[in-house]
């Protein structure tokens, strides 16, 4: 599968961003002098990928990992009211309860990153390598995933009884071979200090057919507006194929954690690239006003469903992921477009953009310890509570980070995406880390 002329991977150009998870859950590139974004988008040409397409290249942006700090935010806000509910009354999120939100940014942008990048490496050089692909998203999400195996099995055994270590045995299991979400739908189980893995799950599946996919509609030789045409017409059907589920019996799990109804968010980002890639959305100072205007109203529009809508209302899966979905997209296409301006430089915030950066470790380890923490913080208020499971994840997520992430992504550059020396590749991980996240 080496020199087919396949897309290359949604890492960030080197390392894996994660570009994520969450989550994804892709590498990252290092700044350059040149702003990141589409060549003149005036003169598409056709290349070794085909009509329509422009030399468009992503480069590194930190705003995306300041998205990803946002969105963990607000995850770890939302698993921690709801999994240690405050004796002394308080009540850190009130009117947040759409936080479980961040999750779907984390998924929308693993489609675009992923997607925009195999278009870039097939555009630069006419083929794309199977194999660099998934050793770089092995490398990216494997080390870490072992060892967070390794801490909660060896806790399990010590701390749980017979019955609860054969349910952890089980989902580790189906965590490893990435199917978690399915295990949750189909399975019998006790809450589990894994139960968040399930979105790693999704983000895998769509690693594992995106090149395909990508490979095969660019070997037929369609344009972007088509190939963008088909993706948002599968994102319509994903997303009526969940109202019909939401307006039937069908467990709200189920609704949350499946393939088929998730699939939306991928493939909106999905869409999104492939309309930059070809750059239908930077053609013109009216195209470019307009999407300008439509980022800064999807902000608010996120913020209002954040604020208002619940993981357990079944009204908001009748469209509500699927506009949540398309007002990232928006979002991450408005920071390609003009990464300097005031919208990019707030997300691009060092601190905020390093906890985007570190994401996948952070939301790997956060789940298991609030799990872990909760029940011995019963009496605490809750802001102390939290502060508790911040500090404690951001402390082992950095460890994860500098001292098993870190090494691997350096080892992952030997499978780099084929093509010229690049210009924008990040130092150790990126922007995307598909993920991984979430």
């Amino acid at each position: 599968m080496a020199a087919e002329r396949t897309a290359t991977s949604g890492d960030a150009p080197t390392g894996e961003p994660e570009r994520g998870h969450g989550p994804s859950a892709p590498d990252p590139p290092t700044p350059g002098p040149s702003a990141p974004g589409p060549s003149p988008p005036e003169t598409p040409t056709s290349g070794p990928a085909g009509r329509g397409w422009i030399d468009f290249r992503l480069g590194y942006q930190p705003a995306f990992n300041g998205l990803r700090g946002v969105a963990f935010a607000l995850i770890i806000l939302y698993h921690a009211e709801v999994y240690r509910p405050d004796a002394h009354g308080w009540t850190l999120i009130p009117t947040a309860s759409g936080s479980f939100l961040g999750l779907e940014m984390f998924f929308v942008q693993s489609g675009f990153l992923i997607v925009a990048l195999l278009i870039e490496e097939w555009y630069r050089t006419g083929f794309i390598r199977f194999r660099y692909f998934y050793a770089r998203r092995a490398l990216r999400l494997l080390p870490a995933l072992l060892v967070l195996f390794v801490a909660v099995l060896i806790w399990t055994s010590i701390v749980d009884p017979p019955g609860v270590r054969r349910g952890v045995y089980s989902d580790v299991l189906a965590a490893a071979f990435y199917v978690k979400n399915w295990h949750q739908i189909v399975g019998t189980r006790l809450p589990s200090y894994l139960d968040a893995l399930w979105s790693l799950s999704v983000e895998e599946q769509f690693y594992l057919v995106a090149p395909v996919a990508v490979l095969w509609v660019l070997r037929k030789g369609w344009t972007p507006r088509r190939i963008a045409t088909a993706l948002f017409v599968l994102a319509g059907v994903s997303a009526t194929w969940m109202a019909i589920l939401a307006l039937g019996t069908s467990p709200i799990e189920r609704l949350y954690v499946g393939t088929d109804t998730r699939a939306q968010a991928f493939l909106v980002g999905a869409a999104f690239a492939v309309l930059a890639s070809g750059g239908v959305l930077f053609r013109g100072e009216a195209s470019r006003r307009a999407l300008r205007i439509s980022a800064w109203v999807a902000t608010g529009v996120i913020v209002v469903l954040v604020k208002y809508f619940s993981q357990t209302v079944r009204g908001f899966y009748i469209g509500g992921y699927l506009l949540a979905s398309i007002c990232f997209a928006l979002m991450f296409a408005y920071i390609v477009q003009e990464p300097h301006s005031r919208y990019a430089r707030i997300l691009s915030w060092r601190p905020l953009a390093w906890t985007g950066r570190v994401s996948y470790g952070l939301y790997i380890w956060h789940y298991p310890v609030i799990f872990v923490l909760a029940p011995r913080t019963r009496d605490w208020p809750l802001p102390a509570a939290l502060a508790l499971f911040t500090v404690t994840t951001f402390a082992i997520g950095a460890l994860s980070w500098y001292l098993v992430e870190t090494p691997a992504l350096r080892y992952a550059r030997r499978f780099r995406r084929a093509g010229p020396a690049r210009d924008t590749t990040e130092d150790a991980a990126g922007s995307a880390v598909a993920a991984e996240t979430a």
